[in-house]
């Protein structure tokens, strides 16, 4: 890899496990996973899988010096310092806090988020019912390079079903692997590029560009 990549994750880490079930870590190697999702058992999980060297996770208890200070405002400050240390070129983000505009300027269009939604259709939270909910005829996933607001960064990249093939959240966020695996290998290759507020994406180096993509 010609660049160094981390991840941030809560909950489950899903998204995360469910790419290496079908990715190798020889071909798609992280500098840091960092998780917030305070769960014993996906600790354990991670640390069987993932070299301990690269996993850091949000800790808040009574002895910690942070402990007055936001959740948000822990993880963003981590995630900065974490990655400045280790070089980390590029940030996925597959975990549930806003992060700090302090630490968005910091690392412009390095942070990339994958959302459950077509954007800018049903930003922020419960999008996957939001879309449900208005009827739509298509839904999908957007991953777009993280800003100050709220789901309204740069896109790079959406996933798009009919809703007659929709079954259940997975079916939605199952389309955030592939997406993740061929953003990874375009960042590696330096095909995607920021230009006047735009992303684009480039076939060959030097060769024509387009403006989206998008997986049917």
């Amino acid at each position: 890899m010609k660049y160094k990549y981390g991840v941030y994750c809560s909950g489950n880490a899903s998204r995360l496990l469910k790419f290496y079930e079908c990715n190798s870590l020889k071909e798609f190697p992280l500098e840091l996973i960092y998780y917030d999702g305070m769960k014993t058992y996906i600790q354990n999980t991670l640390e069987s899988i993932f070299d301990h060297e690269i996993l850091e996770y949000y800790v808040n208890t009574e002895e910690s010096k942070e402990h007055k200070r936001s959740k948000k405002e822990i993880v963003s400050n981590s995630l900065s310092i974490l990655m400045e240390k280790r070089e980390i070129n590029y940030l996925f983000c597959f975990g549930n806090q806003i992060l700090s505009c302090e630490l968005i300027r910091k690392f412009e269009n390095r942070i990339i988020n994958f959302h459950p939604s077509i954007l800018p259709s049903f930003p922020g939270l419960n999008s996957i019912d939001q879309a449900l909910n208005a009827n739509v005829k298509v839904i999908g996933n957007t991953a777009h390079f993280i800003d100050k607001g709220v789901d309204t960064g740069l896109i790079i990249m959406q996933s798009i079903m009919s809703i007659d093939f929709y079954r259940c959240y997975e079916d939605v966020l199952g389309m955030q692997i592939p997406m993740l695996r061929t953003i990874w290998q375009l960042l590696d290759g330096d095909k995607i590029l920021v230009e006047d507020d735009k992303v684009i994406i480039l076939q060959e180096p030097n060769s024509d560009k387009f403006y989206s993509i998008s997986f049917f």
